[in-house]
């Protein structure tokens, strides 16, 4: 084991730097307790910048004992490393806290670190995705649909996800998406998913939110989605006050007949954020609530916890034993010592 050396960071930070022995290969480890130096330890490393404050953290039952012992001995919350497997860089960061160990773990992806639970569920609606296109495949007989078996719904998902980057970089008005949108459904007419979202009969308003809200479900794996979410796709963000608004009060067509659900379903109207419902994607992605790749998709975010959910725990007292405590915090240390080696002869 290495001495701990201070490595000055960025912004006058200063983490401390451990070299760990772990499965035989030596993995430098920067410590802190102080989130925003471990970001900065990973910029300082990799060049990118990670939010840590906005990851999903996870239980970490079979963290090596090394770095248990050493963030323990330098009395640390948080340490990072990275480790490459197999030409891939993967990069961790454990979590201590109330003598529990969190883990939230990242793997490039195209150049960039992503968090694990995101690729696996990108990974997941791939999949999803693509057996759905098989099926619409196979049902293309005519020669009509021969012709057009190029769009499959994978072109269909890449499209989507190009128009609403579009509107994103300001390149389109809301009015021009909408109506590119409807374009795009007409477009991919013979896909089931398109077929079903005709078969909804929306007005252009409530058929522009229900394709706002797919599209975060489908291309950004997002299933609870705010104000934060919908504010990029309208100009006047007033208007997107009054959906949500009717979200929570139950007045809007989507809440209505069951097309979106809260995520707090003992609470809509308190409710900030929402999501497809069960029905909605079933019928959309052919996924049903029993479907093995949709209990898998659920099951892949069931036991992540996000940083800020996480509190420390406080000790409360009542009033005696507080006047005790503060009585022995007055005593001089050498009585509390006498007194503590009197304790320790009587047994």
């Amino acid at each position: 084991m290495q001495e701990q050396a201070l490595i000055p960071m960025k912004n006058q930070t200063v983490c401390i730097e451990e070299h760990i022995i772990v499965d035989g290969e030596n993995l430098q480890y920067s410590m802190s307790n102080n989130l925003d130096d471990i970001e900065i330890a990973i910029y300082e490393r990799t060049g990118q910048n990670l939010n840590l404050k906005k990851a999903y953290w996870q239980l970490n039952i079979k963290l090596f004992a090394g770095v248990k012992h050493q963030m323990i001995k330098h009395n640390v919350k948080y340490s990072m490393t990275i480790v490459t497997k197999k030409d891939e860089k993967v990069l961790v960061v454990n979590m201590h806290i109330n003598d529990e160990w969190f883990i939230a773990g990242f793997s490039e992806l195209k150049g960039s670190f992503q968090s694990w639970n995101i690729i696996q569920a990108m990974r997941l609606v791939e999949e999803i995705l693509k057996e759905q296109s098989k099926k619409v495949v196979k049902r293309k007989t005519s020669k009509k649909n021969q012709k057009d078996s190029n769009l499959t719904i994978e072109k269909f998902v890449d499209d989507l996800d190009s128009l609403f980057k579009q509107r994103k970089n300001e390149e389109l008005l809301s009015r021009d998406l909408i109506k590119n949108l409807l374009n795009l459904v007409e477009q991919y007419k013979d896909l089931n998913l398109c077929k079903e979202i005709k078969s909804y009969n929306f007005n252009e308003n409530d058929f522009y939110i229900f394709m706002c809200i797919c599209h975060l479900f489908i291309n950004n794996n997002d299933d609870k989605i705010g104000f934060n979410d919908l504010k990029p796709f309208y100009e006047n963000r007033i208007i997107v006050h009054e959906i949500m608004r009717a979200f929570s009060e139950g007045e809007h067509l989507l809440v209505k007949n069951n097309f979106i659900e809260c995520n707090d379903n003992k609470d809509a109207y308190n409710s900030k954020t929402w999501r497809l419902s069960d029905n909605i994607k079933r019928d959309l992605f052919s996924i049903s609530v029993s479907d093995e790749n949709y209990e898998n998709f659920k099951i892949s975010k069931k036991n992540l916890i996000q940083y800020d959910s996480i509190r420390y725990k406080k000790m409360f007292y009542n009033n005696k034993e507080n006047e005790a405590i503060r009585t022995l915090w007055t005593l001089p240390q050498q009585v509390y010592k006498v007194k503590q080696l009197s304790l320790n002869n009587i047994h």
